[in-house]
C-alpha cells in the first residue's frame, strides 16, 4: 500500500490549478463545506475526473462560530459528489479556550465525543448516494482516548473508512501511536489530517507496509507560495524555502527546478503571481511523497535515510510502530510512552 497526498483546494487555484492537466495533472483534492457550501465545485472547477474527498467544516464551526448541521453537510457532499465525506465532527476544545497540547476537561471530551457520533449517525441515516464514502472521524490524544472514542464512534454504525485527526499534527510520536492503533484494529482506508512535515510524512508512509489499504492525508502546506511567496527548495528533503516576491528584490535569472510549472514560467512571473509558486510547492510535495513510498519498499533503506535526514522524533516513532506490531500497541505504549510518565516530553 501506499500514502497518497491530498492537496486542499482554495478558490484561489480555480485558474492556476493542478486537476485539470494544463498545469499539473494530479486528479486529488480535498474541499471543506464551510468554503465551498453554496456551489457545486465539480462543475465548476472541472472536476469531473477528481478524486475528492469533502471535509465537513468542523473545526470552522467552531473557531468561526458558524452553524454547521449534518443534512447540510450530506447533502452538500451527495450534489458534489465527492468520492469520500468526513463526518461533521466536533473536534474536543473551544474557540479561544483550551486546544489540543492542553489537558482538556474529561466533561469536554465527553461532550464532543458524544456529538461526533451523533452526527456521524445521522449523516449514515440520511445518506441516499452509496457512492459517497463516509470517513468517520478519531480524536484524542492518548491511547485510551483514541481508543474511547473510536468504540464510541462505530458503535451504532460502521463506515467506509476513518479519518484520523492526530493533534499537535507535527508531532510523529502522536502519528505513530494513532498509526499503530490504526494497523492493529482498522480494517479501512485510512486519512490522516493536515499531515505534511518531513519528520511525519515518513510515519504515514513506513505504517502503509502494514496496511491493506492507502493511506490519504491532506494538506495545505504548499499554498503558502500564495500566501506568503514560500518557494519549497527543490533538492532539499526537509521543506525548506525562501521568499520570492512581495517586497524583497531576487535577481535570479534562472529557474532553480525542471518541474512543469518552472519550465513554463519564469523568476519574475513567480514574483507576480503567489498561485505558480504554490503550484511548484505542490509538485514538490508530490515527489516527495512518491519518493518515500518508493524507498519504504525497502526497510533497511528507508530507516537509514530517517537517521540520517529526520528528527530523533521520527527515529522514535518508526520504533513505536515497529514494536507496537511485535508486541502490540498497549504493550508499546506502556513500554515507550508511558515510561515518560507525560506526552510531554514528546511535543
Amino acid at each position: 500500500m501506499s500514502l497518497v497526498y491530498i492537496p486542499v483546494f482554495s478558490e484561489a487555484f480555480e485558474e492556476f490549478n493542478w486537476w485539470t492537466g494544463k498545469y499539473l495533472d494530479y486528479q486529488n483534492c480535498l474541499v471543506s463545506y464551510y468554503y465551498a457550501r453554496n456551489r457545486n465545485i465539480r462543475e465548476e472547477f472541472n472536476m469531473q475526473k477528481a478524486f475528492v474527498i469533502g471535509d465537513s467544516g468542523g473545526y470552522q464551526a467552531i473557531t468561526q462560530n458558524v452553524d454547521i448541521n449534518p443534512m447540510q453537510v450530506m447533502k452538500w457532499a451527495e450534489r458534489n459528489k465527492n468520492n469520500y465525506q468526513m463526518i461533521l465532527d466536533r473536534p474536543p476544545f473551544q474557540a479561544g479556550g483550551v486546544s489540543f497540547g492542553q489537558k482538556f476537561p474529561v466533561e469536554l471530551f465527553n461532550q464532543c465525543m458524544e456529538i461526533t457520533a451523533s452526527n456521524g449517525e445521522k449523516m449514515v441515516e440520511i445518506r441516499q448516494d452509496k457512492e459517497v464514502k463516509l470517513f468517520g472521524i478519531i480524536q484524542g490524544e492518548t491511547l485510551n482516548e483514541i481508543k474511547k472514542w473510536h468504540e464510541r464512534l462505530e458503535q451504532n454504525v460502521k463506515y467506509d473508512g476513518i479519518a484520523l485527526s492526530v493533534k499537535p499534527a507535527y508531532n510523529p510520536i502522536i502519528n505513530a501511536i494513532y498509526l499503530a492503533y490504526a494497523i492493529e484494529n482498522i480494517d479501512k482506508p485510512i486519512h490522516t489530517l493536515q499531515i505534511s512535515g518531513a519528520n511525519t510524512l515518513p510515519v504515514l508512509a513506513y505504517a502503509t507496509k502494514f496496511l491493506k489499504f492507502d493511506i490519504t492525508t491532506d494538506s495545505s502546506a504548499f499554498a503558502q507560495g500564495n500566501i506568503s511567496r514560500k518557494y519549497m527548495i527543490p533538492f532539499s528533503y526537509q521543506i525548506e524555502g525562501f521568499t520570492i516576491g512581495n517586497s524583497r528584490e531576487i535577481n535570479l535569472i534562472e529557474q532553480l527546478c525542471d518541474c512543469n510549472i518552472c519550465k513554463t514560467y519564469s523568476i519574475e512571473d513567480m514574483k507576480n503571481n503567489g498561485r505558480l509558486i504554490s503550484l511548484h510547492n505542490l509538485n514538490y510535495m508530490i515527489k516527495k511523497v512518491k519518493f518515500l513510498n518508493i524507498l519504504a519498499k525497502d526497510s533497511a533503506l528507508f530507516k537509514e535515510f530517517v537517521n540520517r535526514n529526520c528528527s530523533t522524533k521520527t527515529i522514535e516513532a518508526i520504533r513505536f510502530i515497529d514494536l507496537a506490531k511485535e508486541k502490540g500497541v498497549d504493550k508499546a505504549y506502556k513500554q515507550i510512552i508511558e515510561k515518560q510518565k507525560s506526552l510531554s516530553a514528546f511535543t
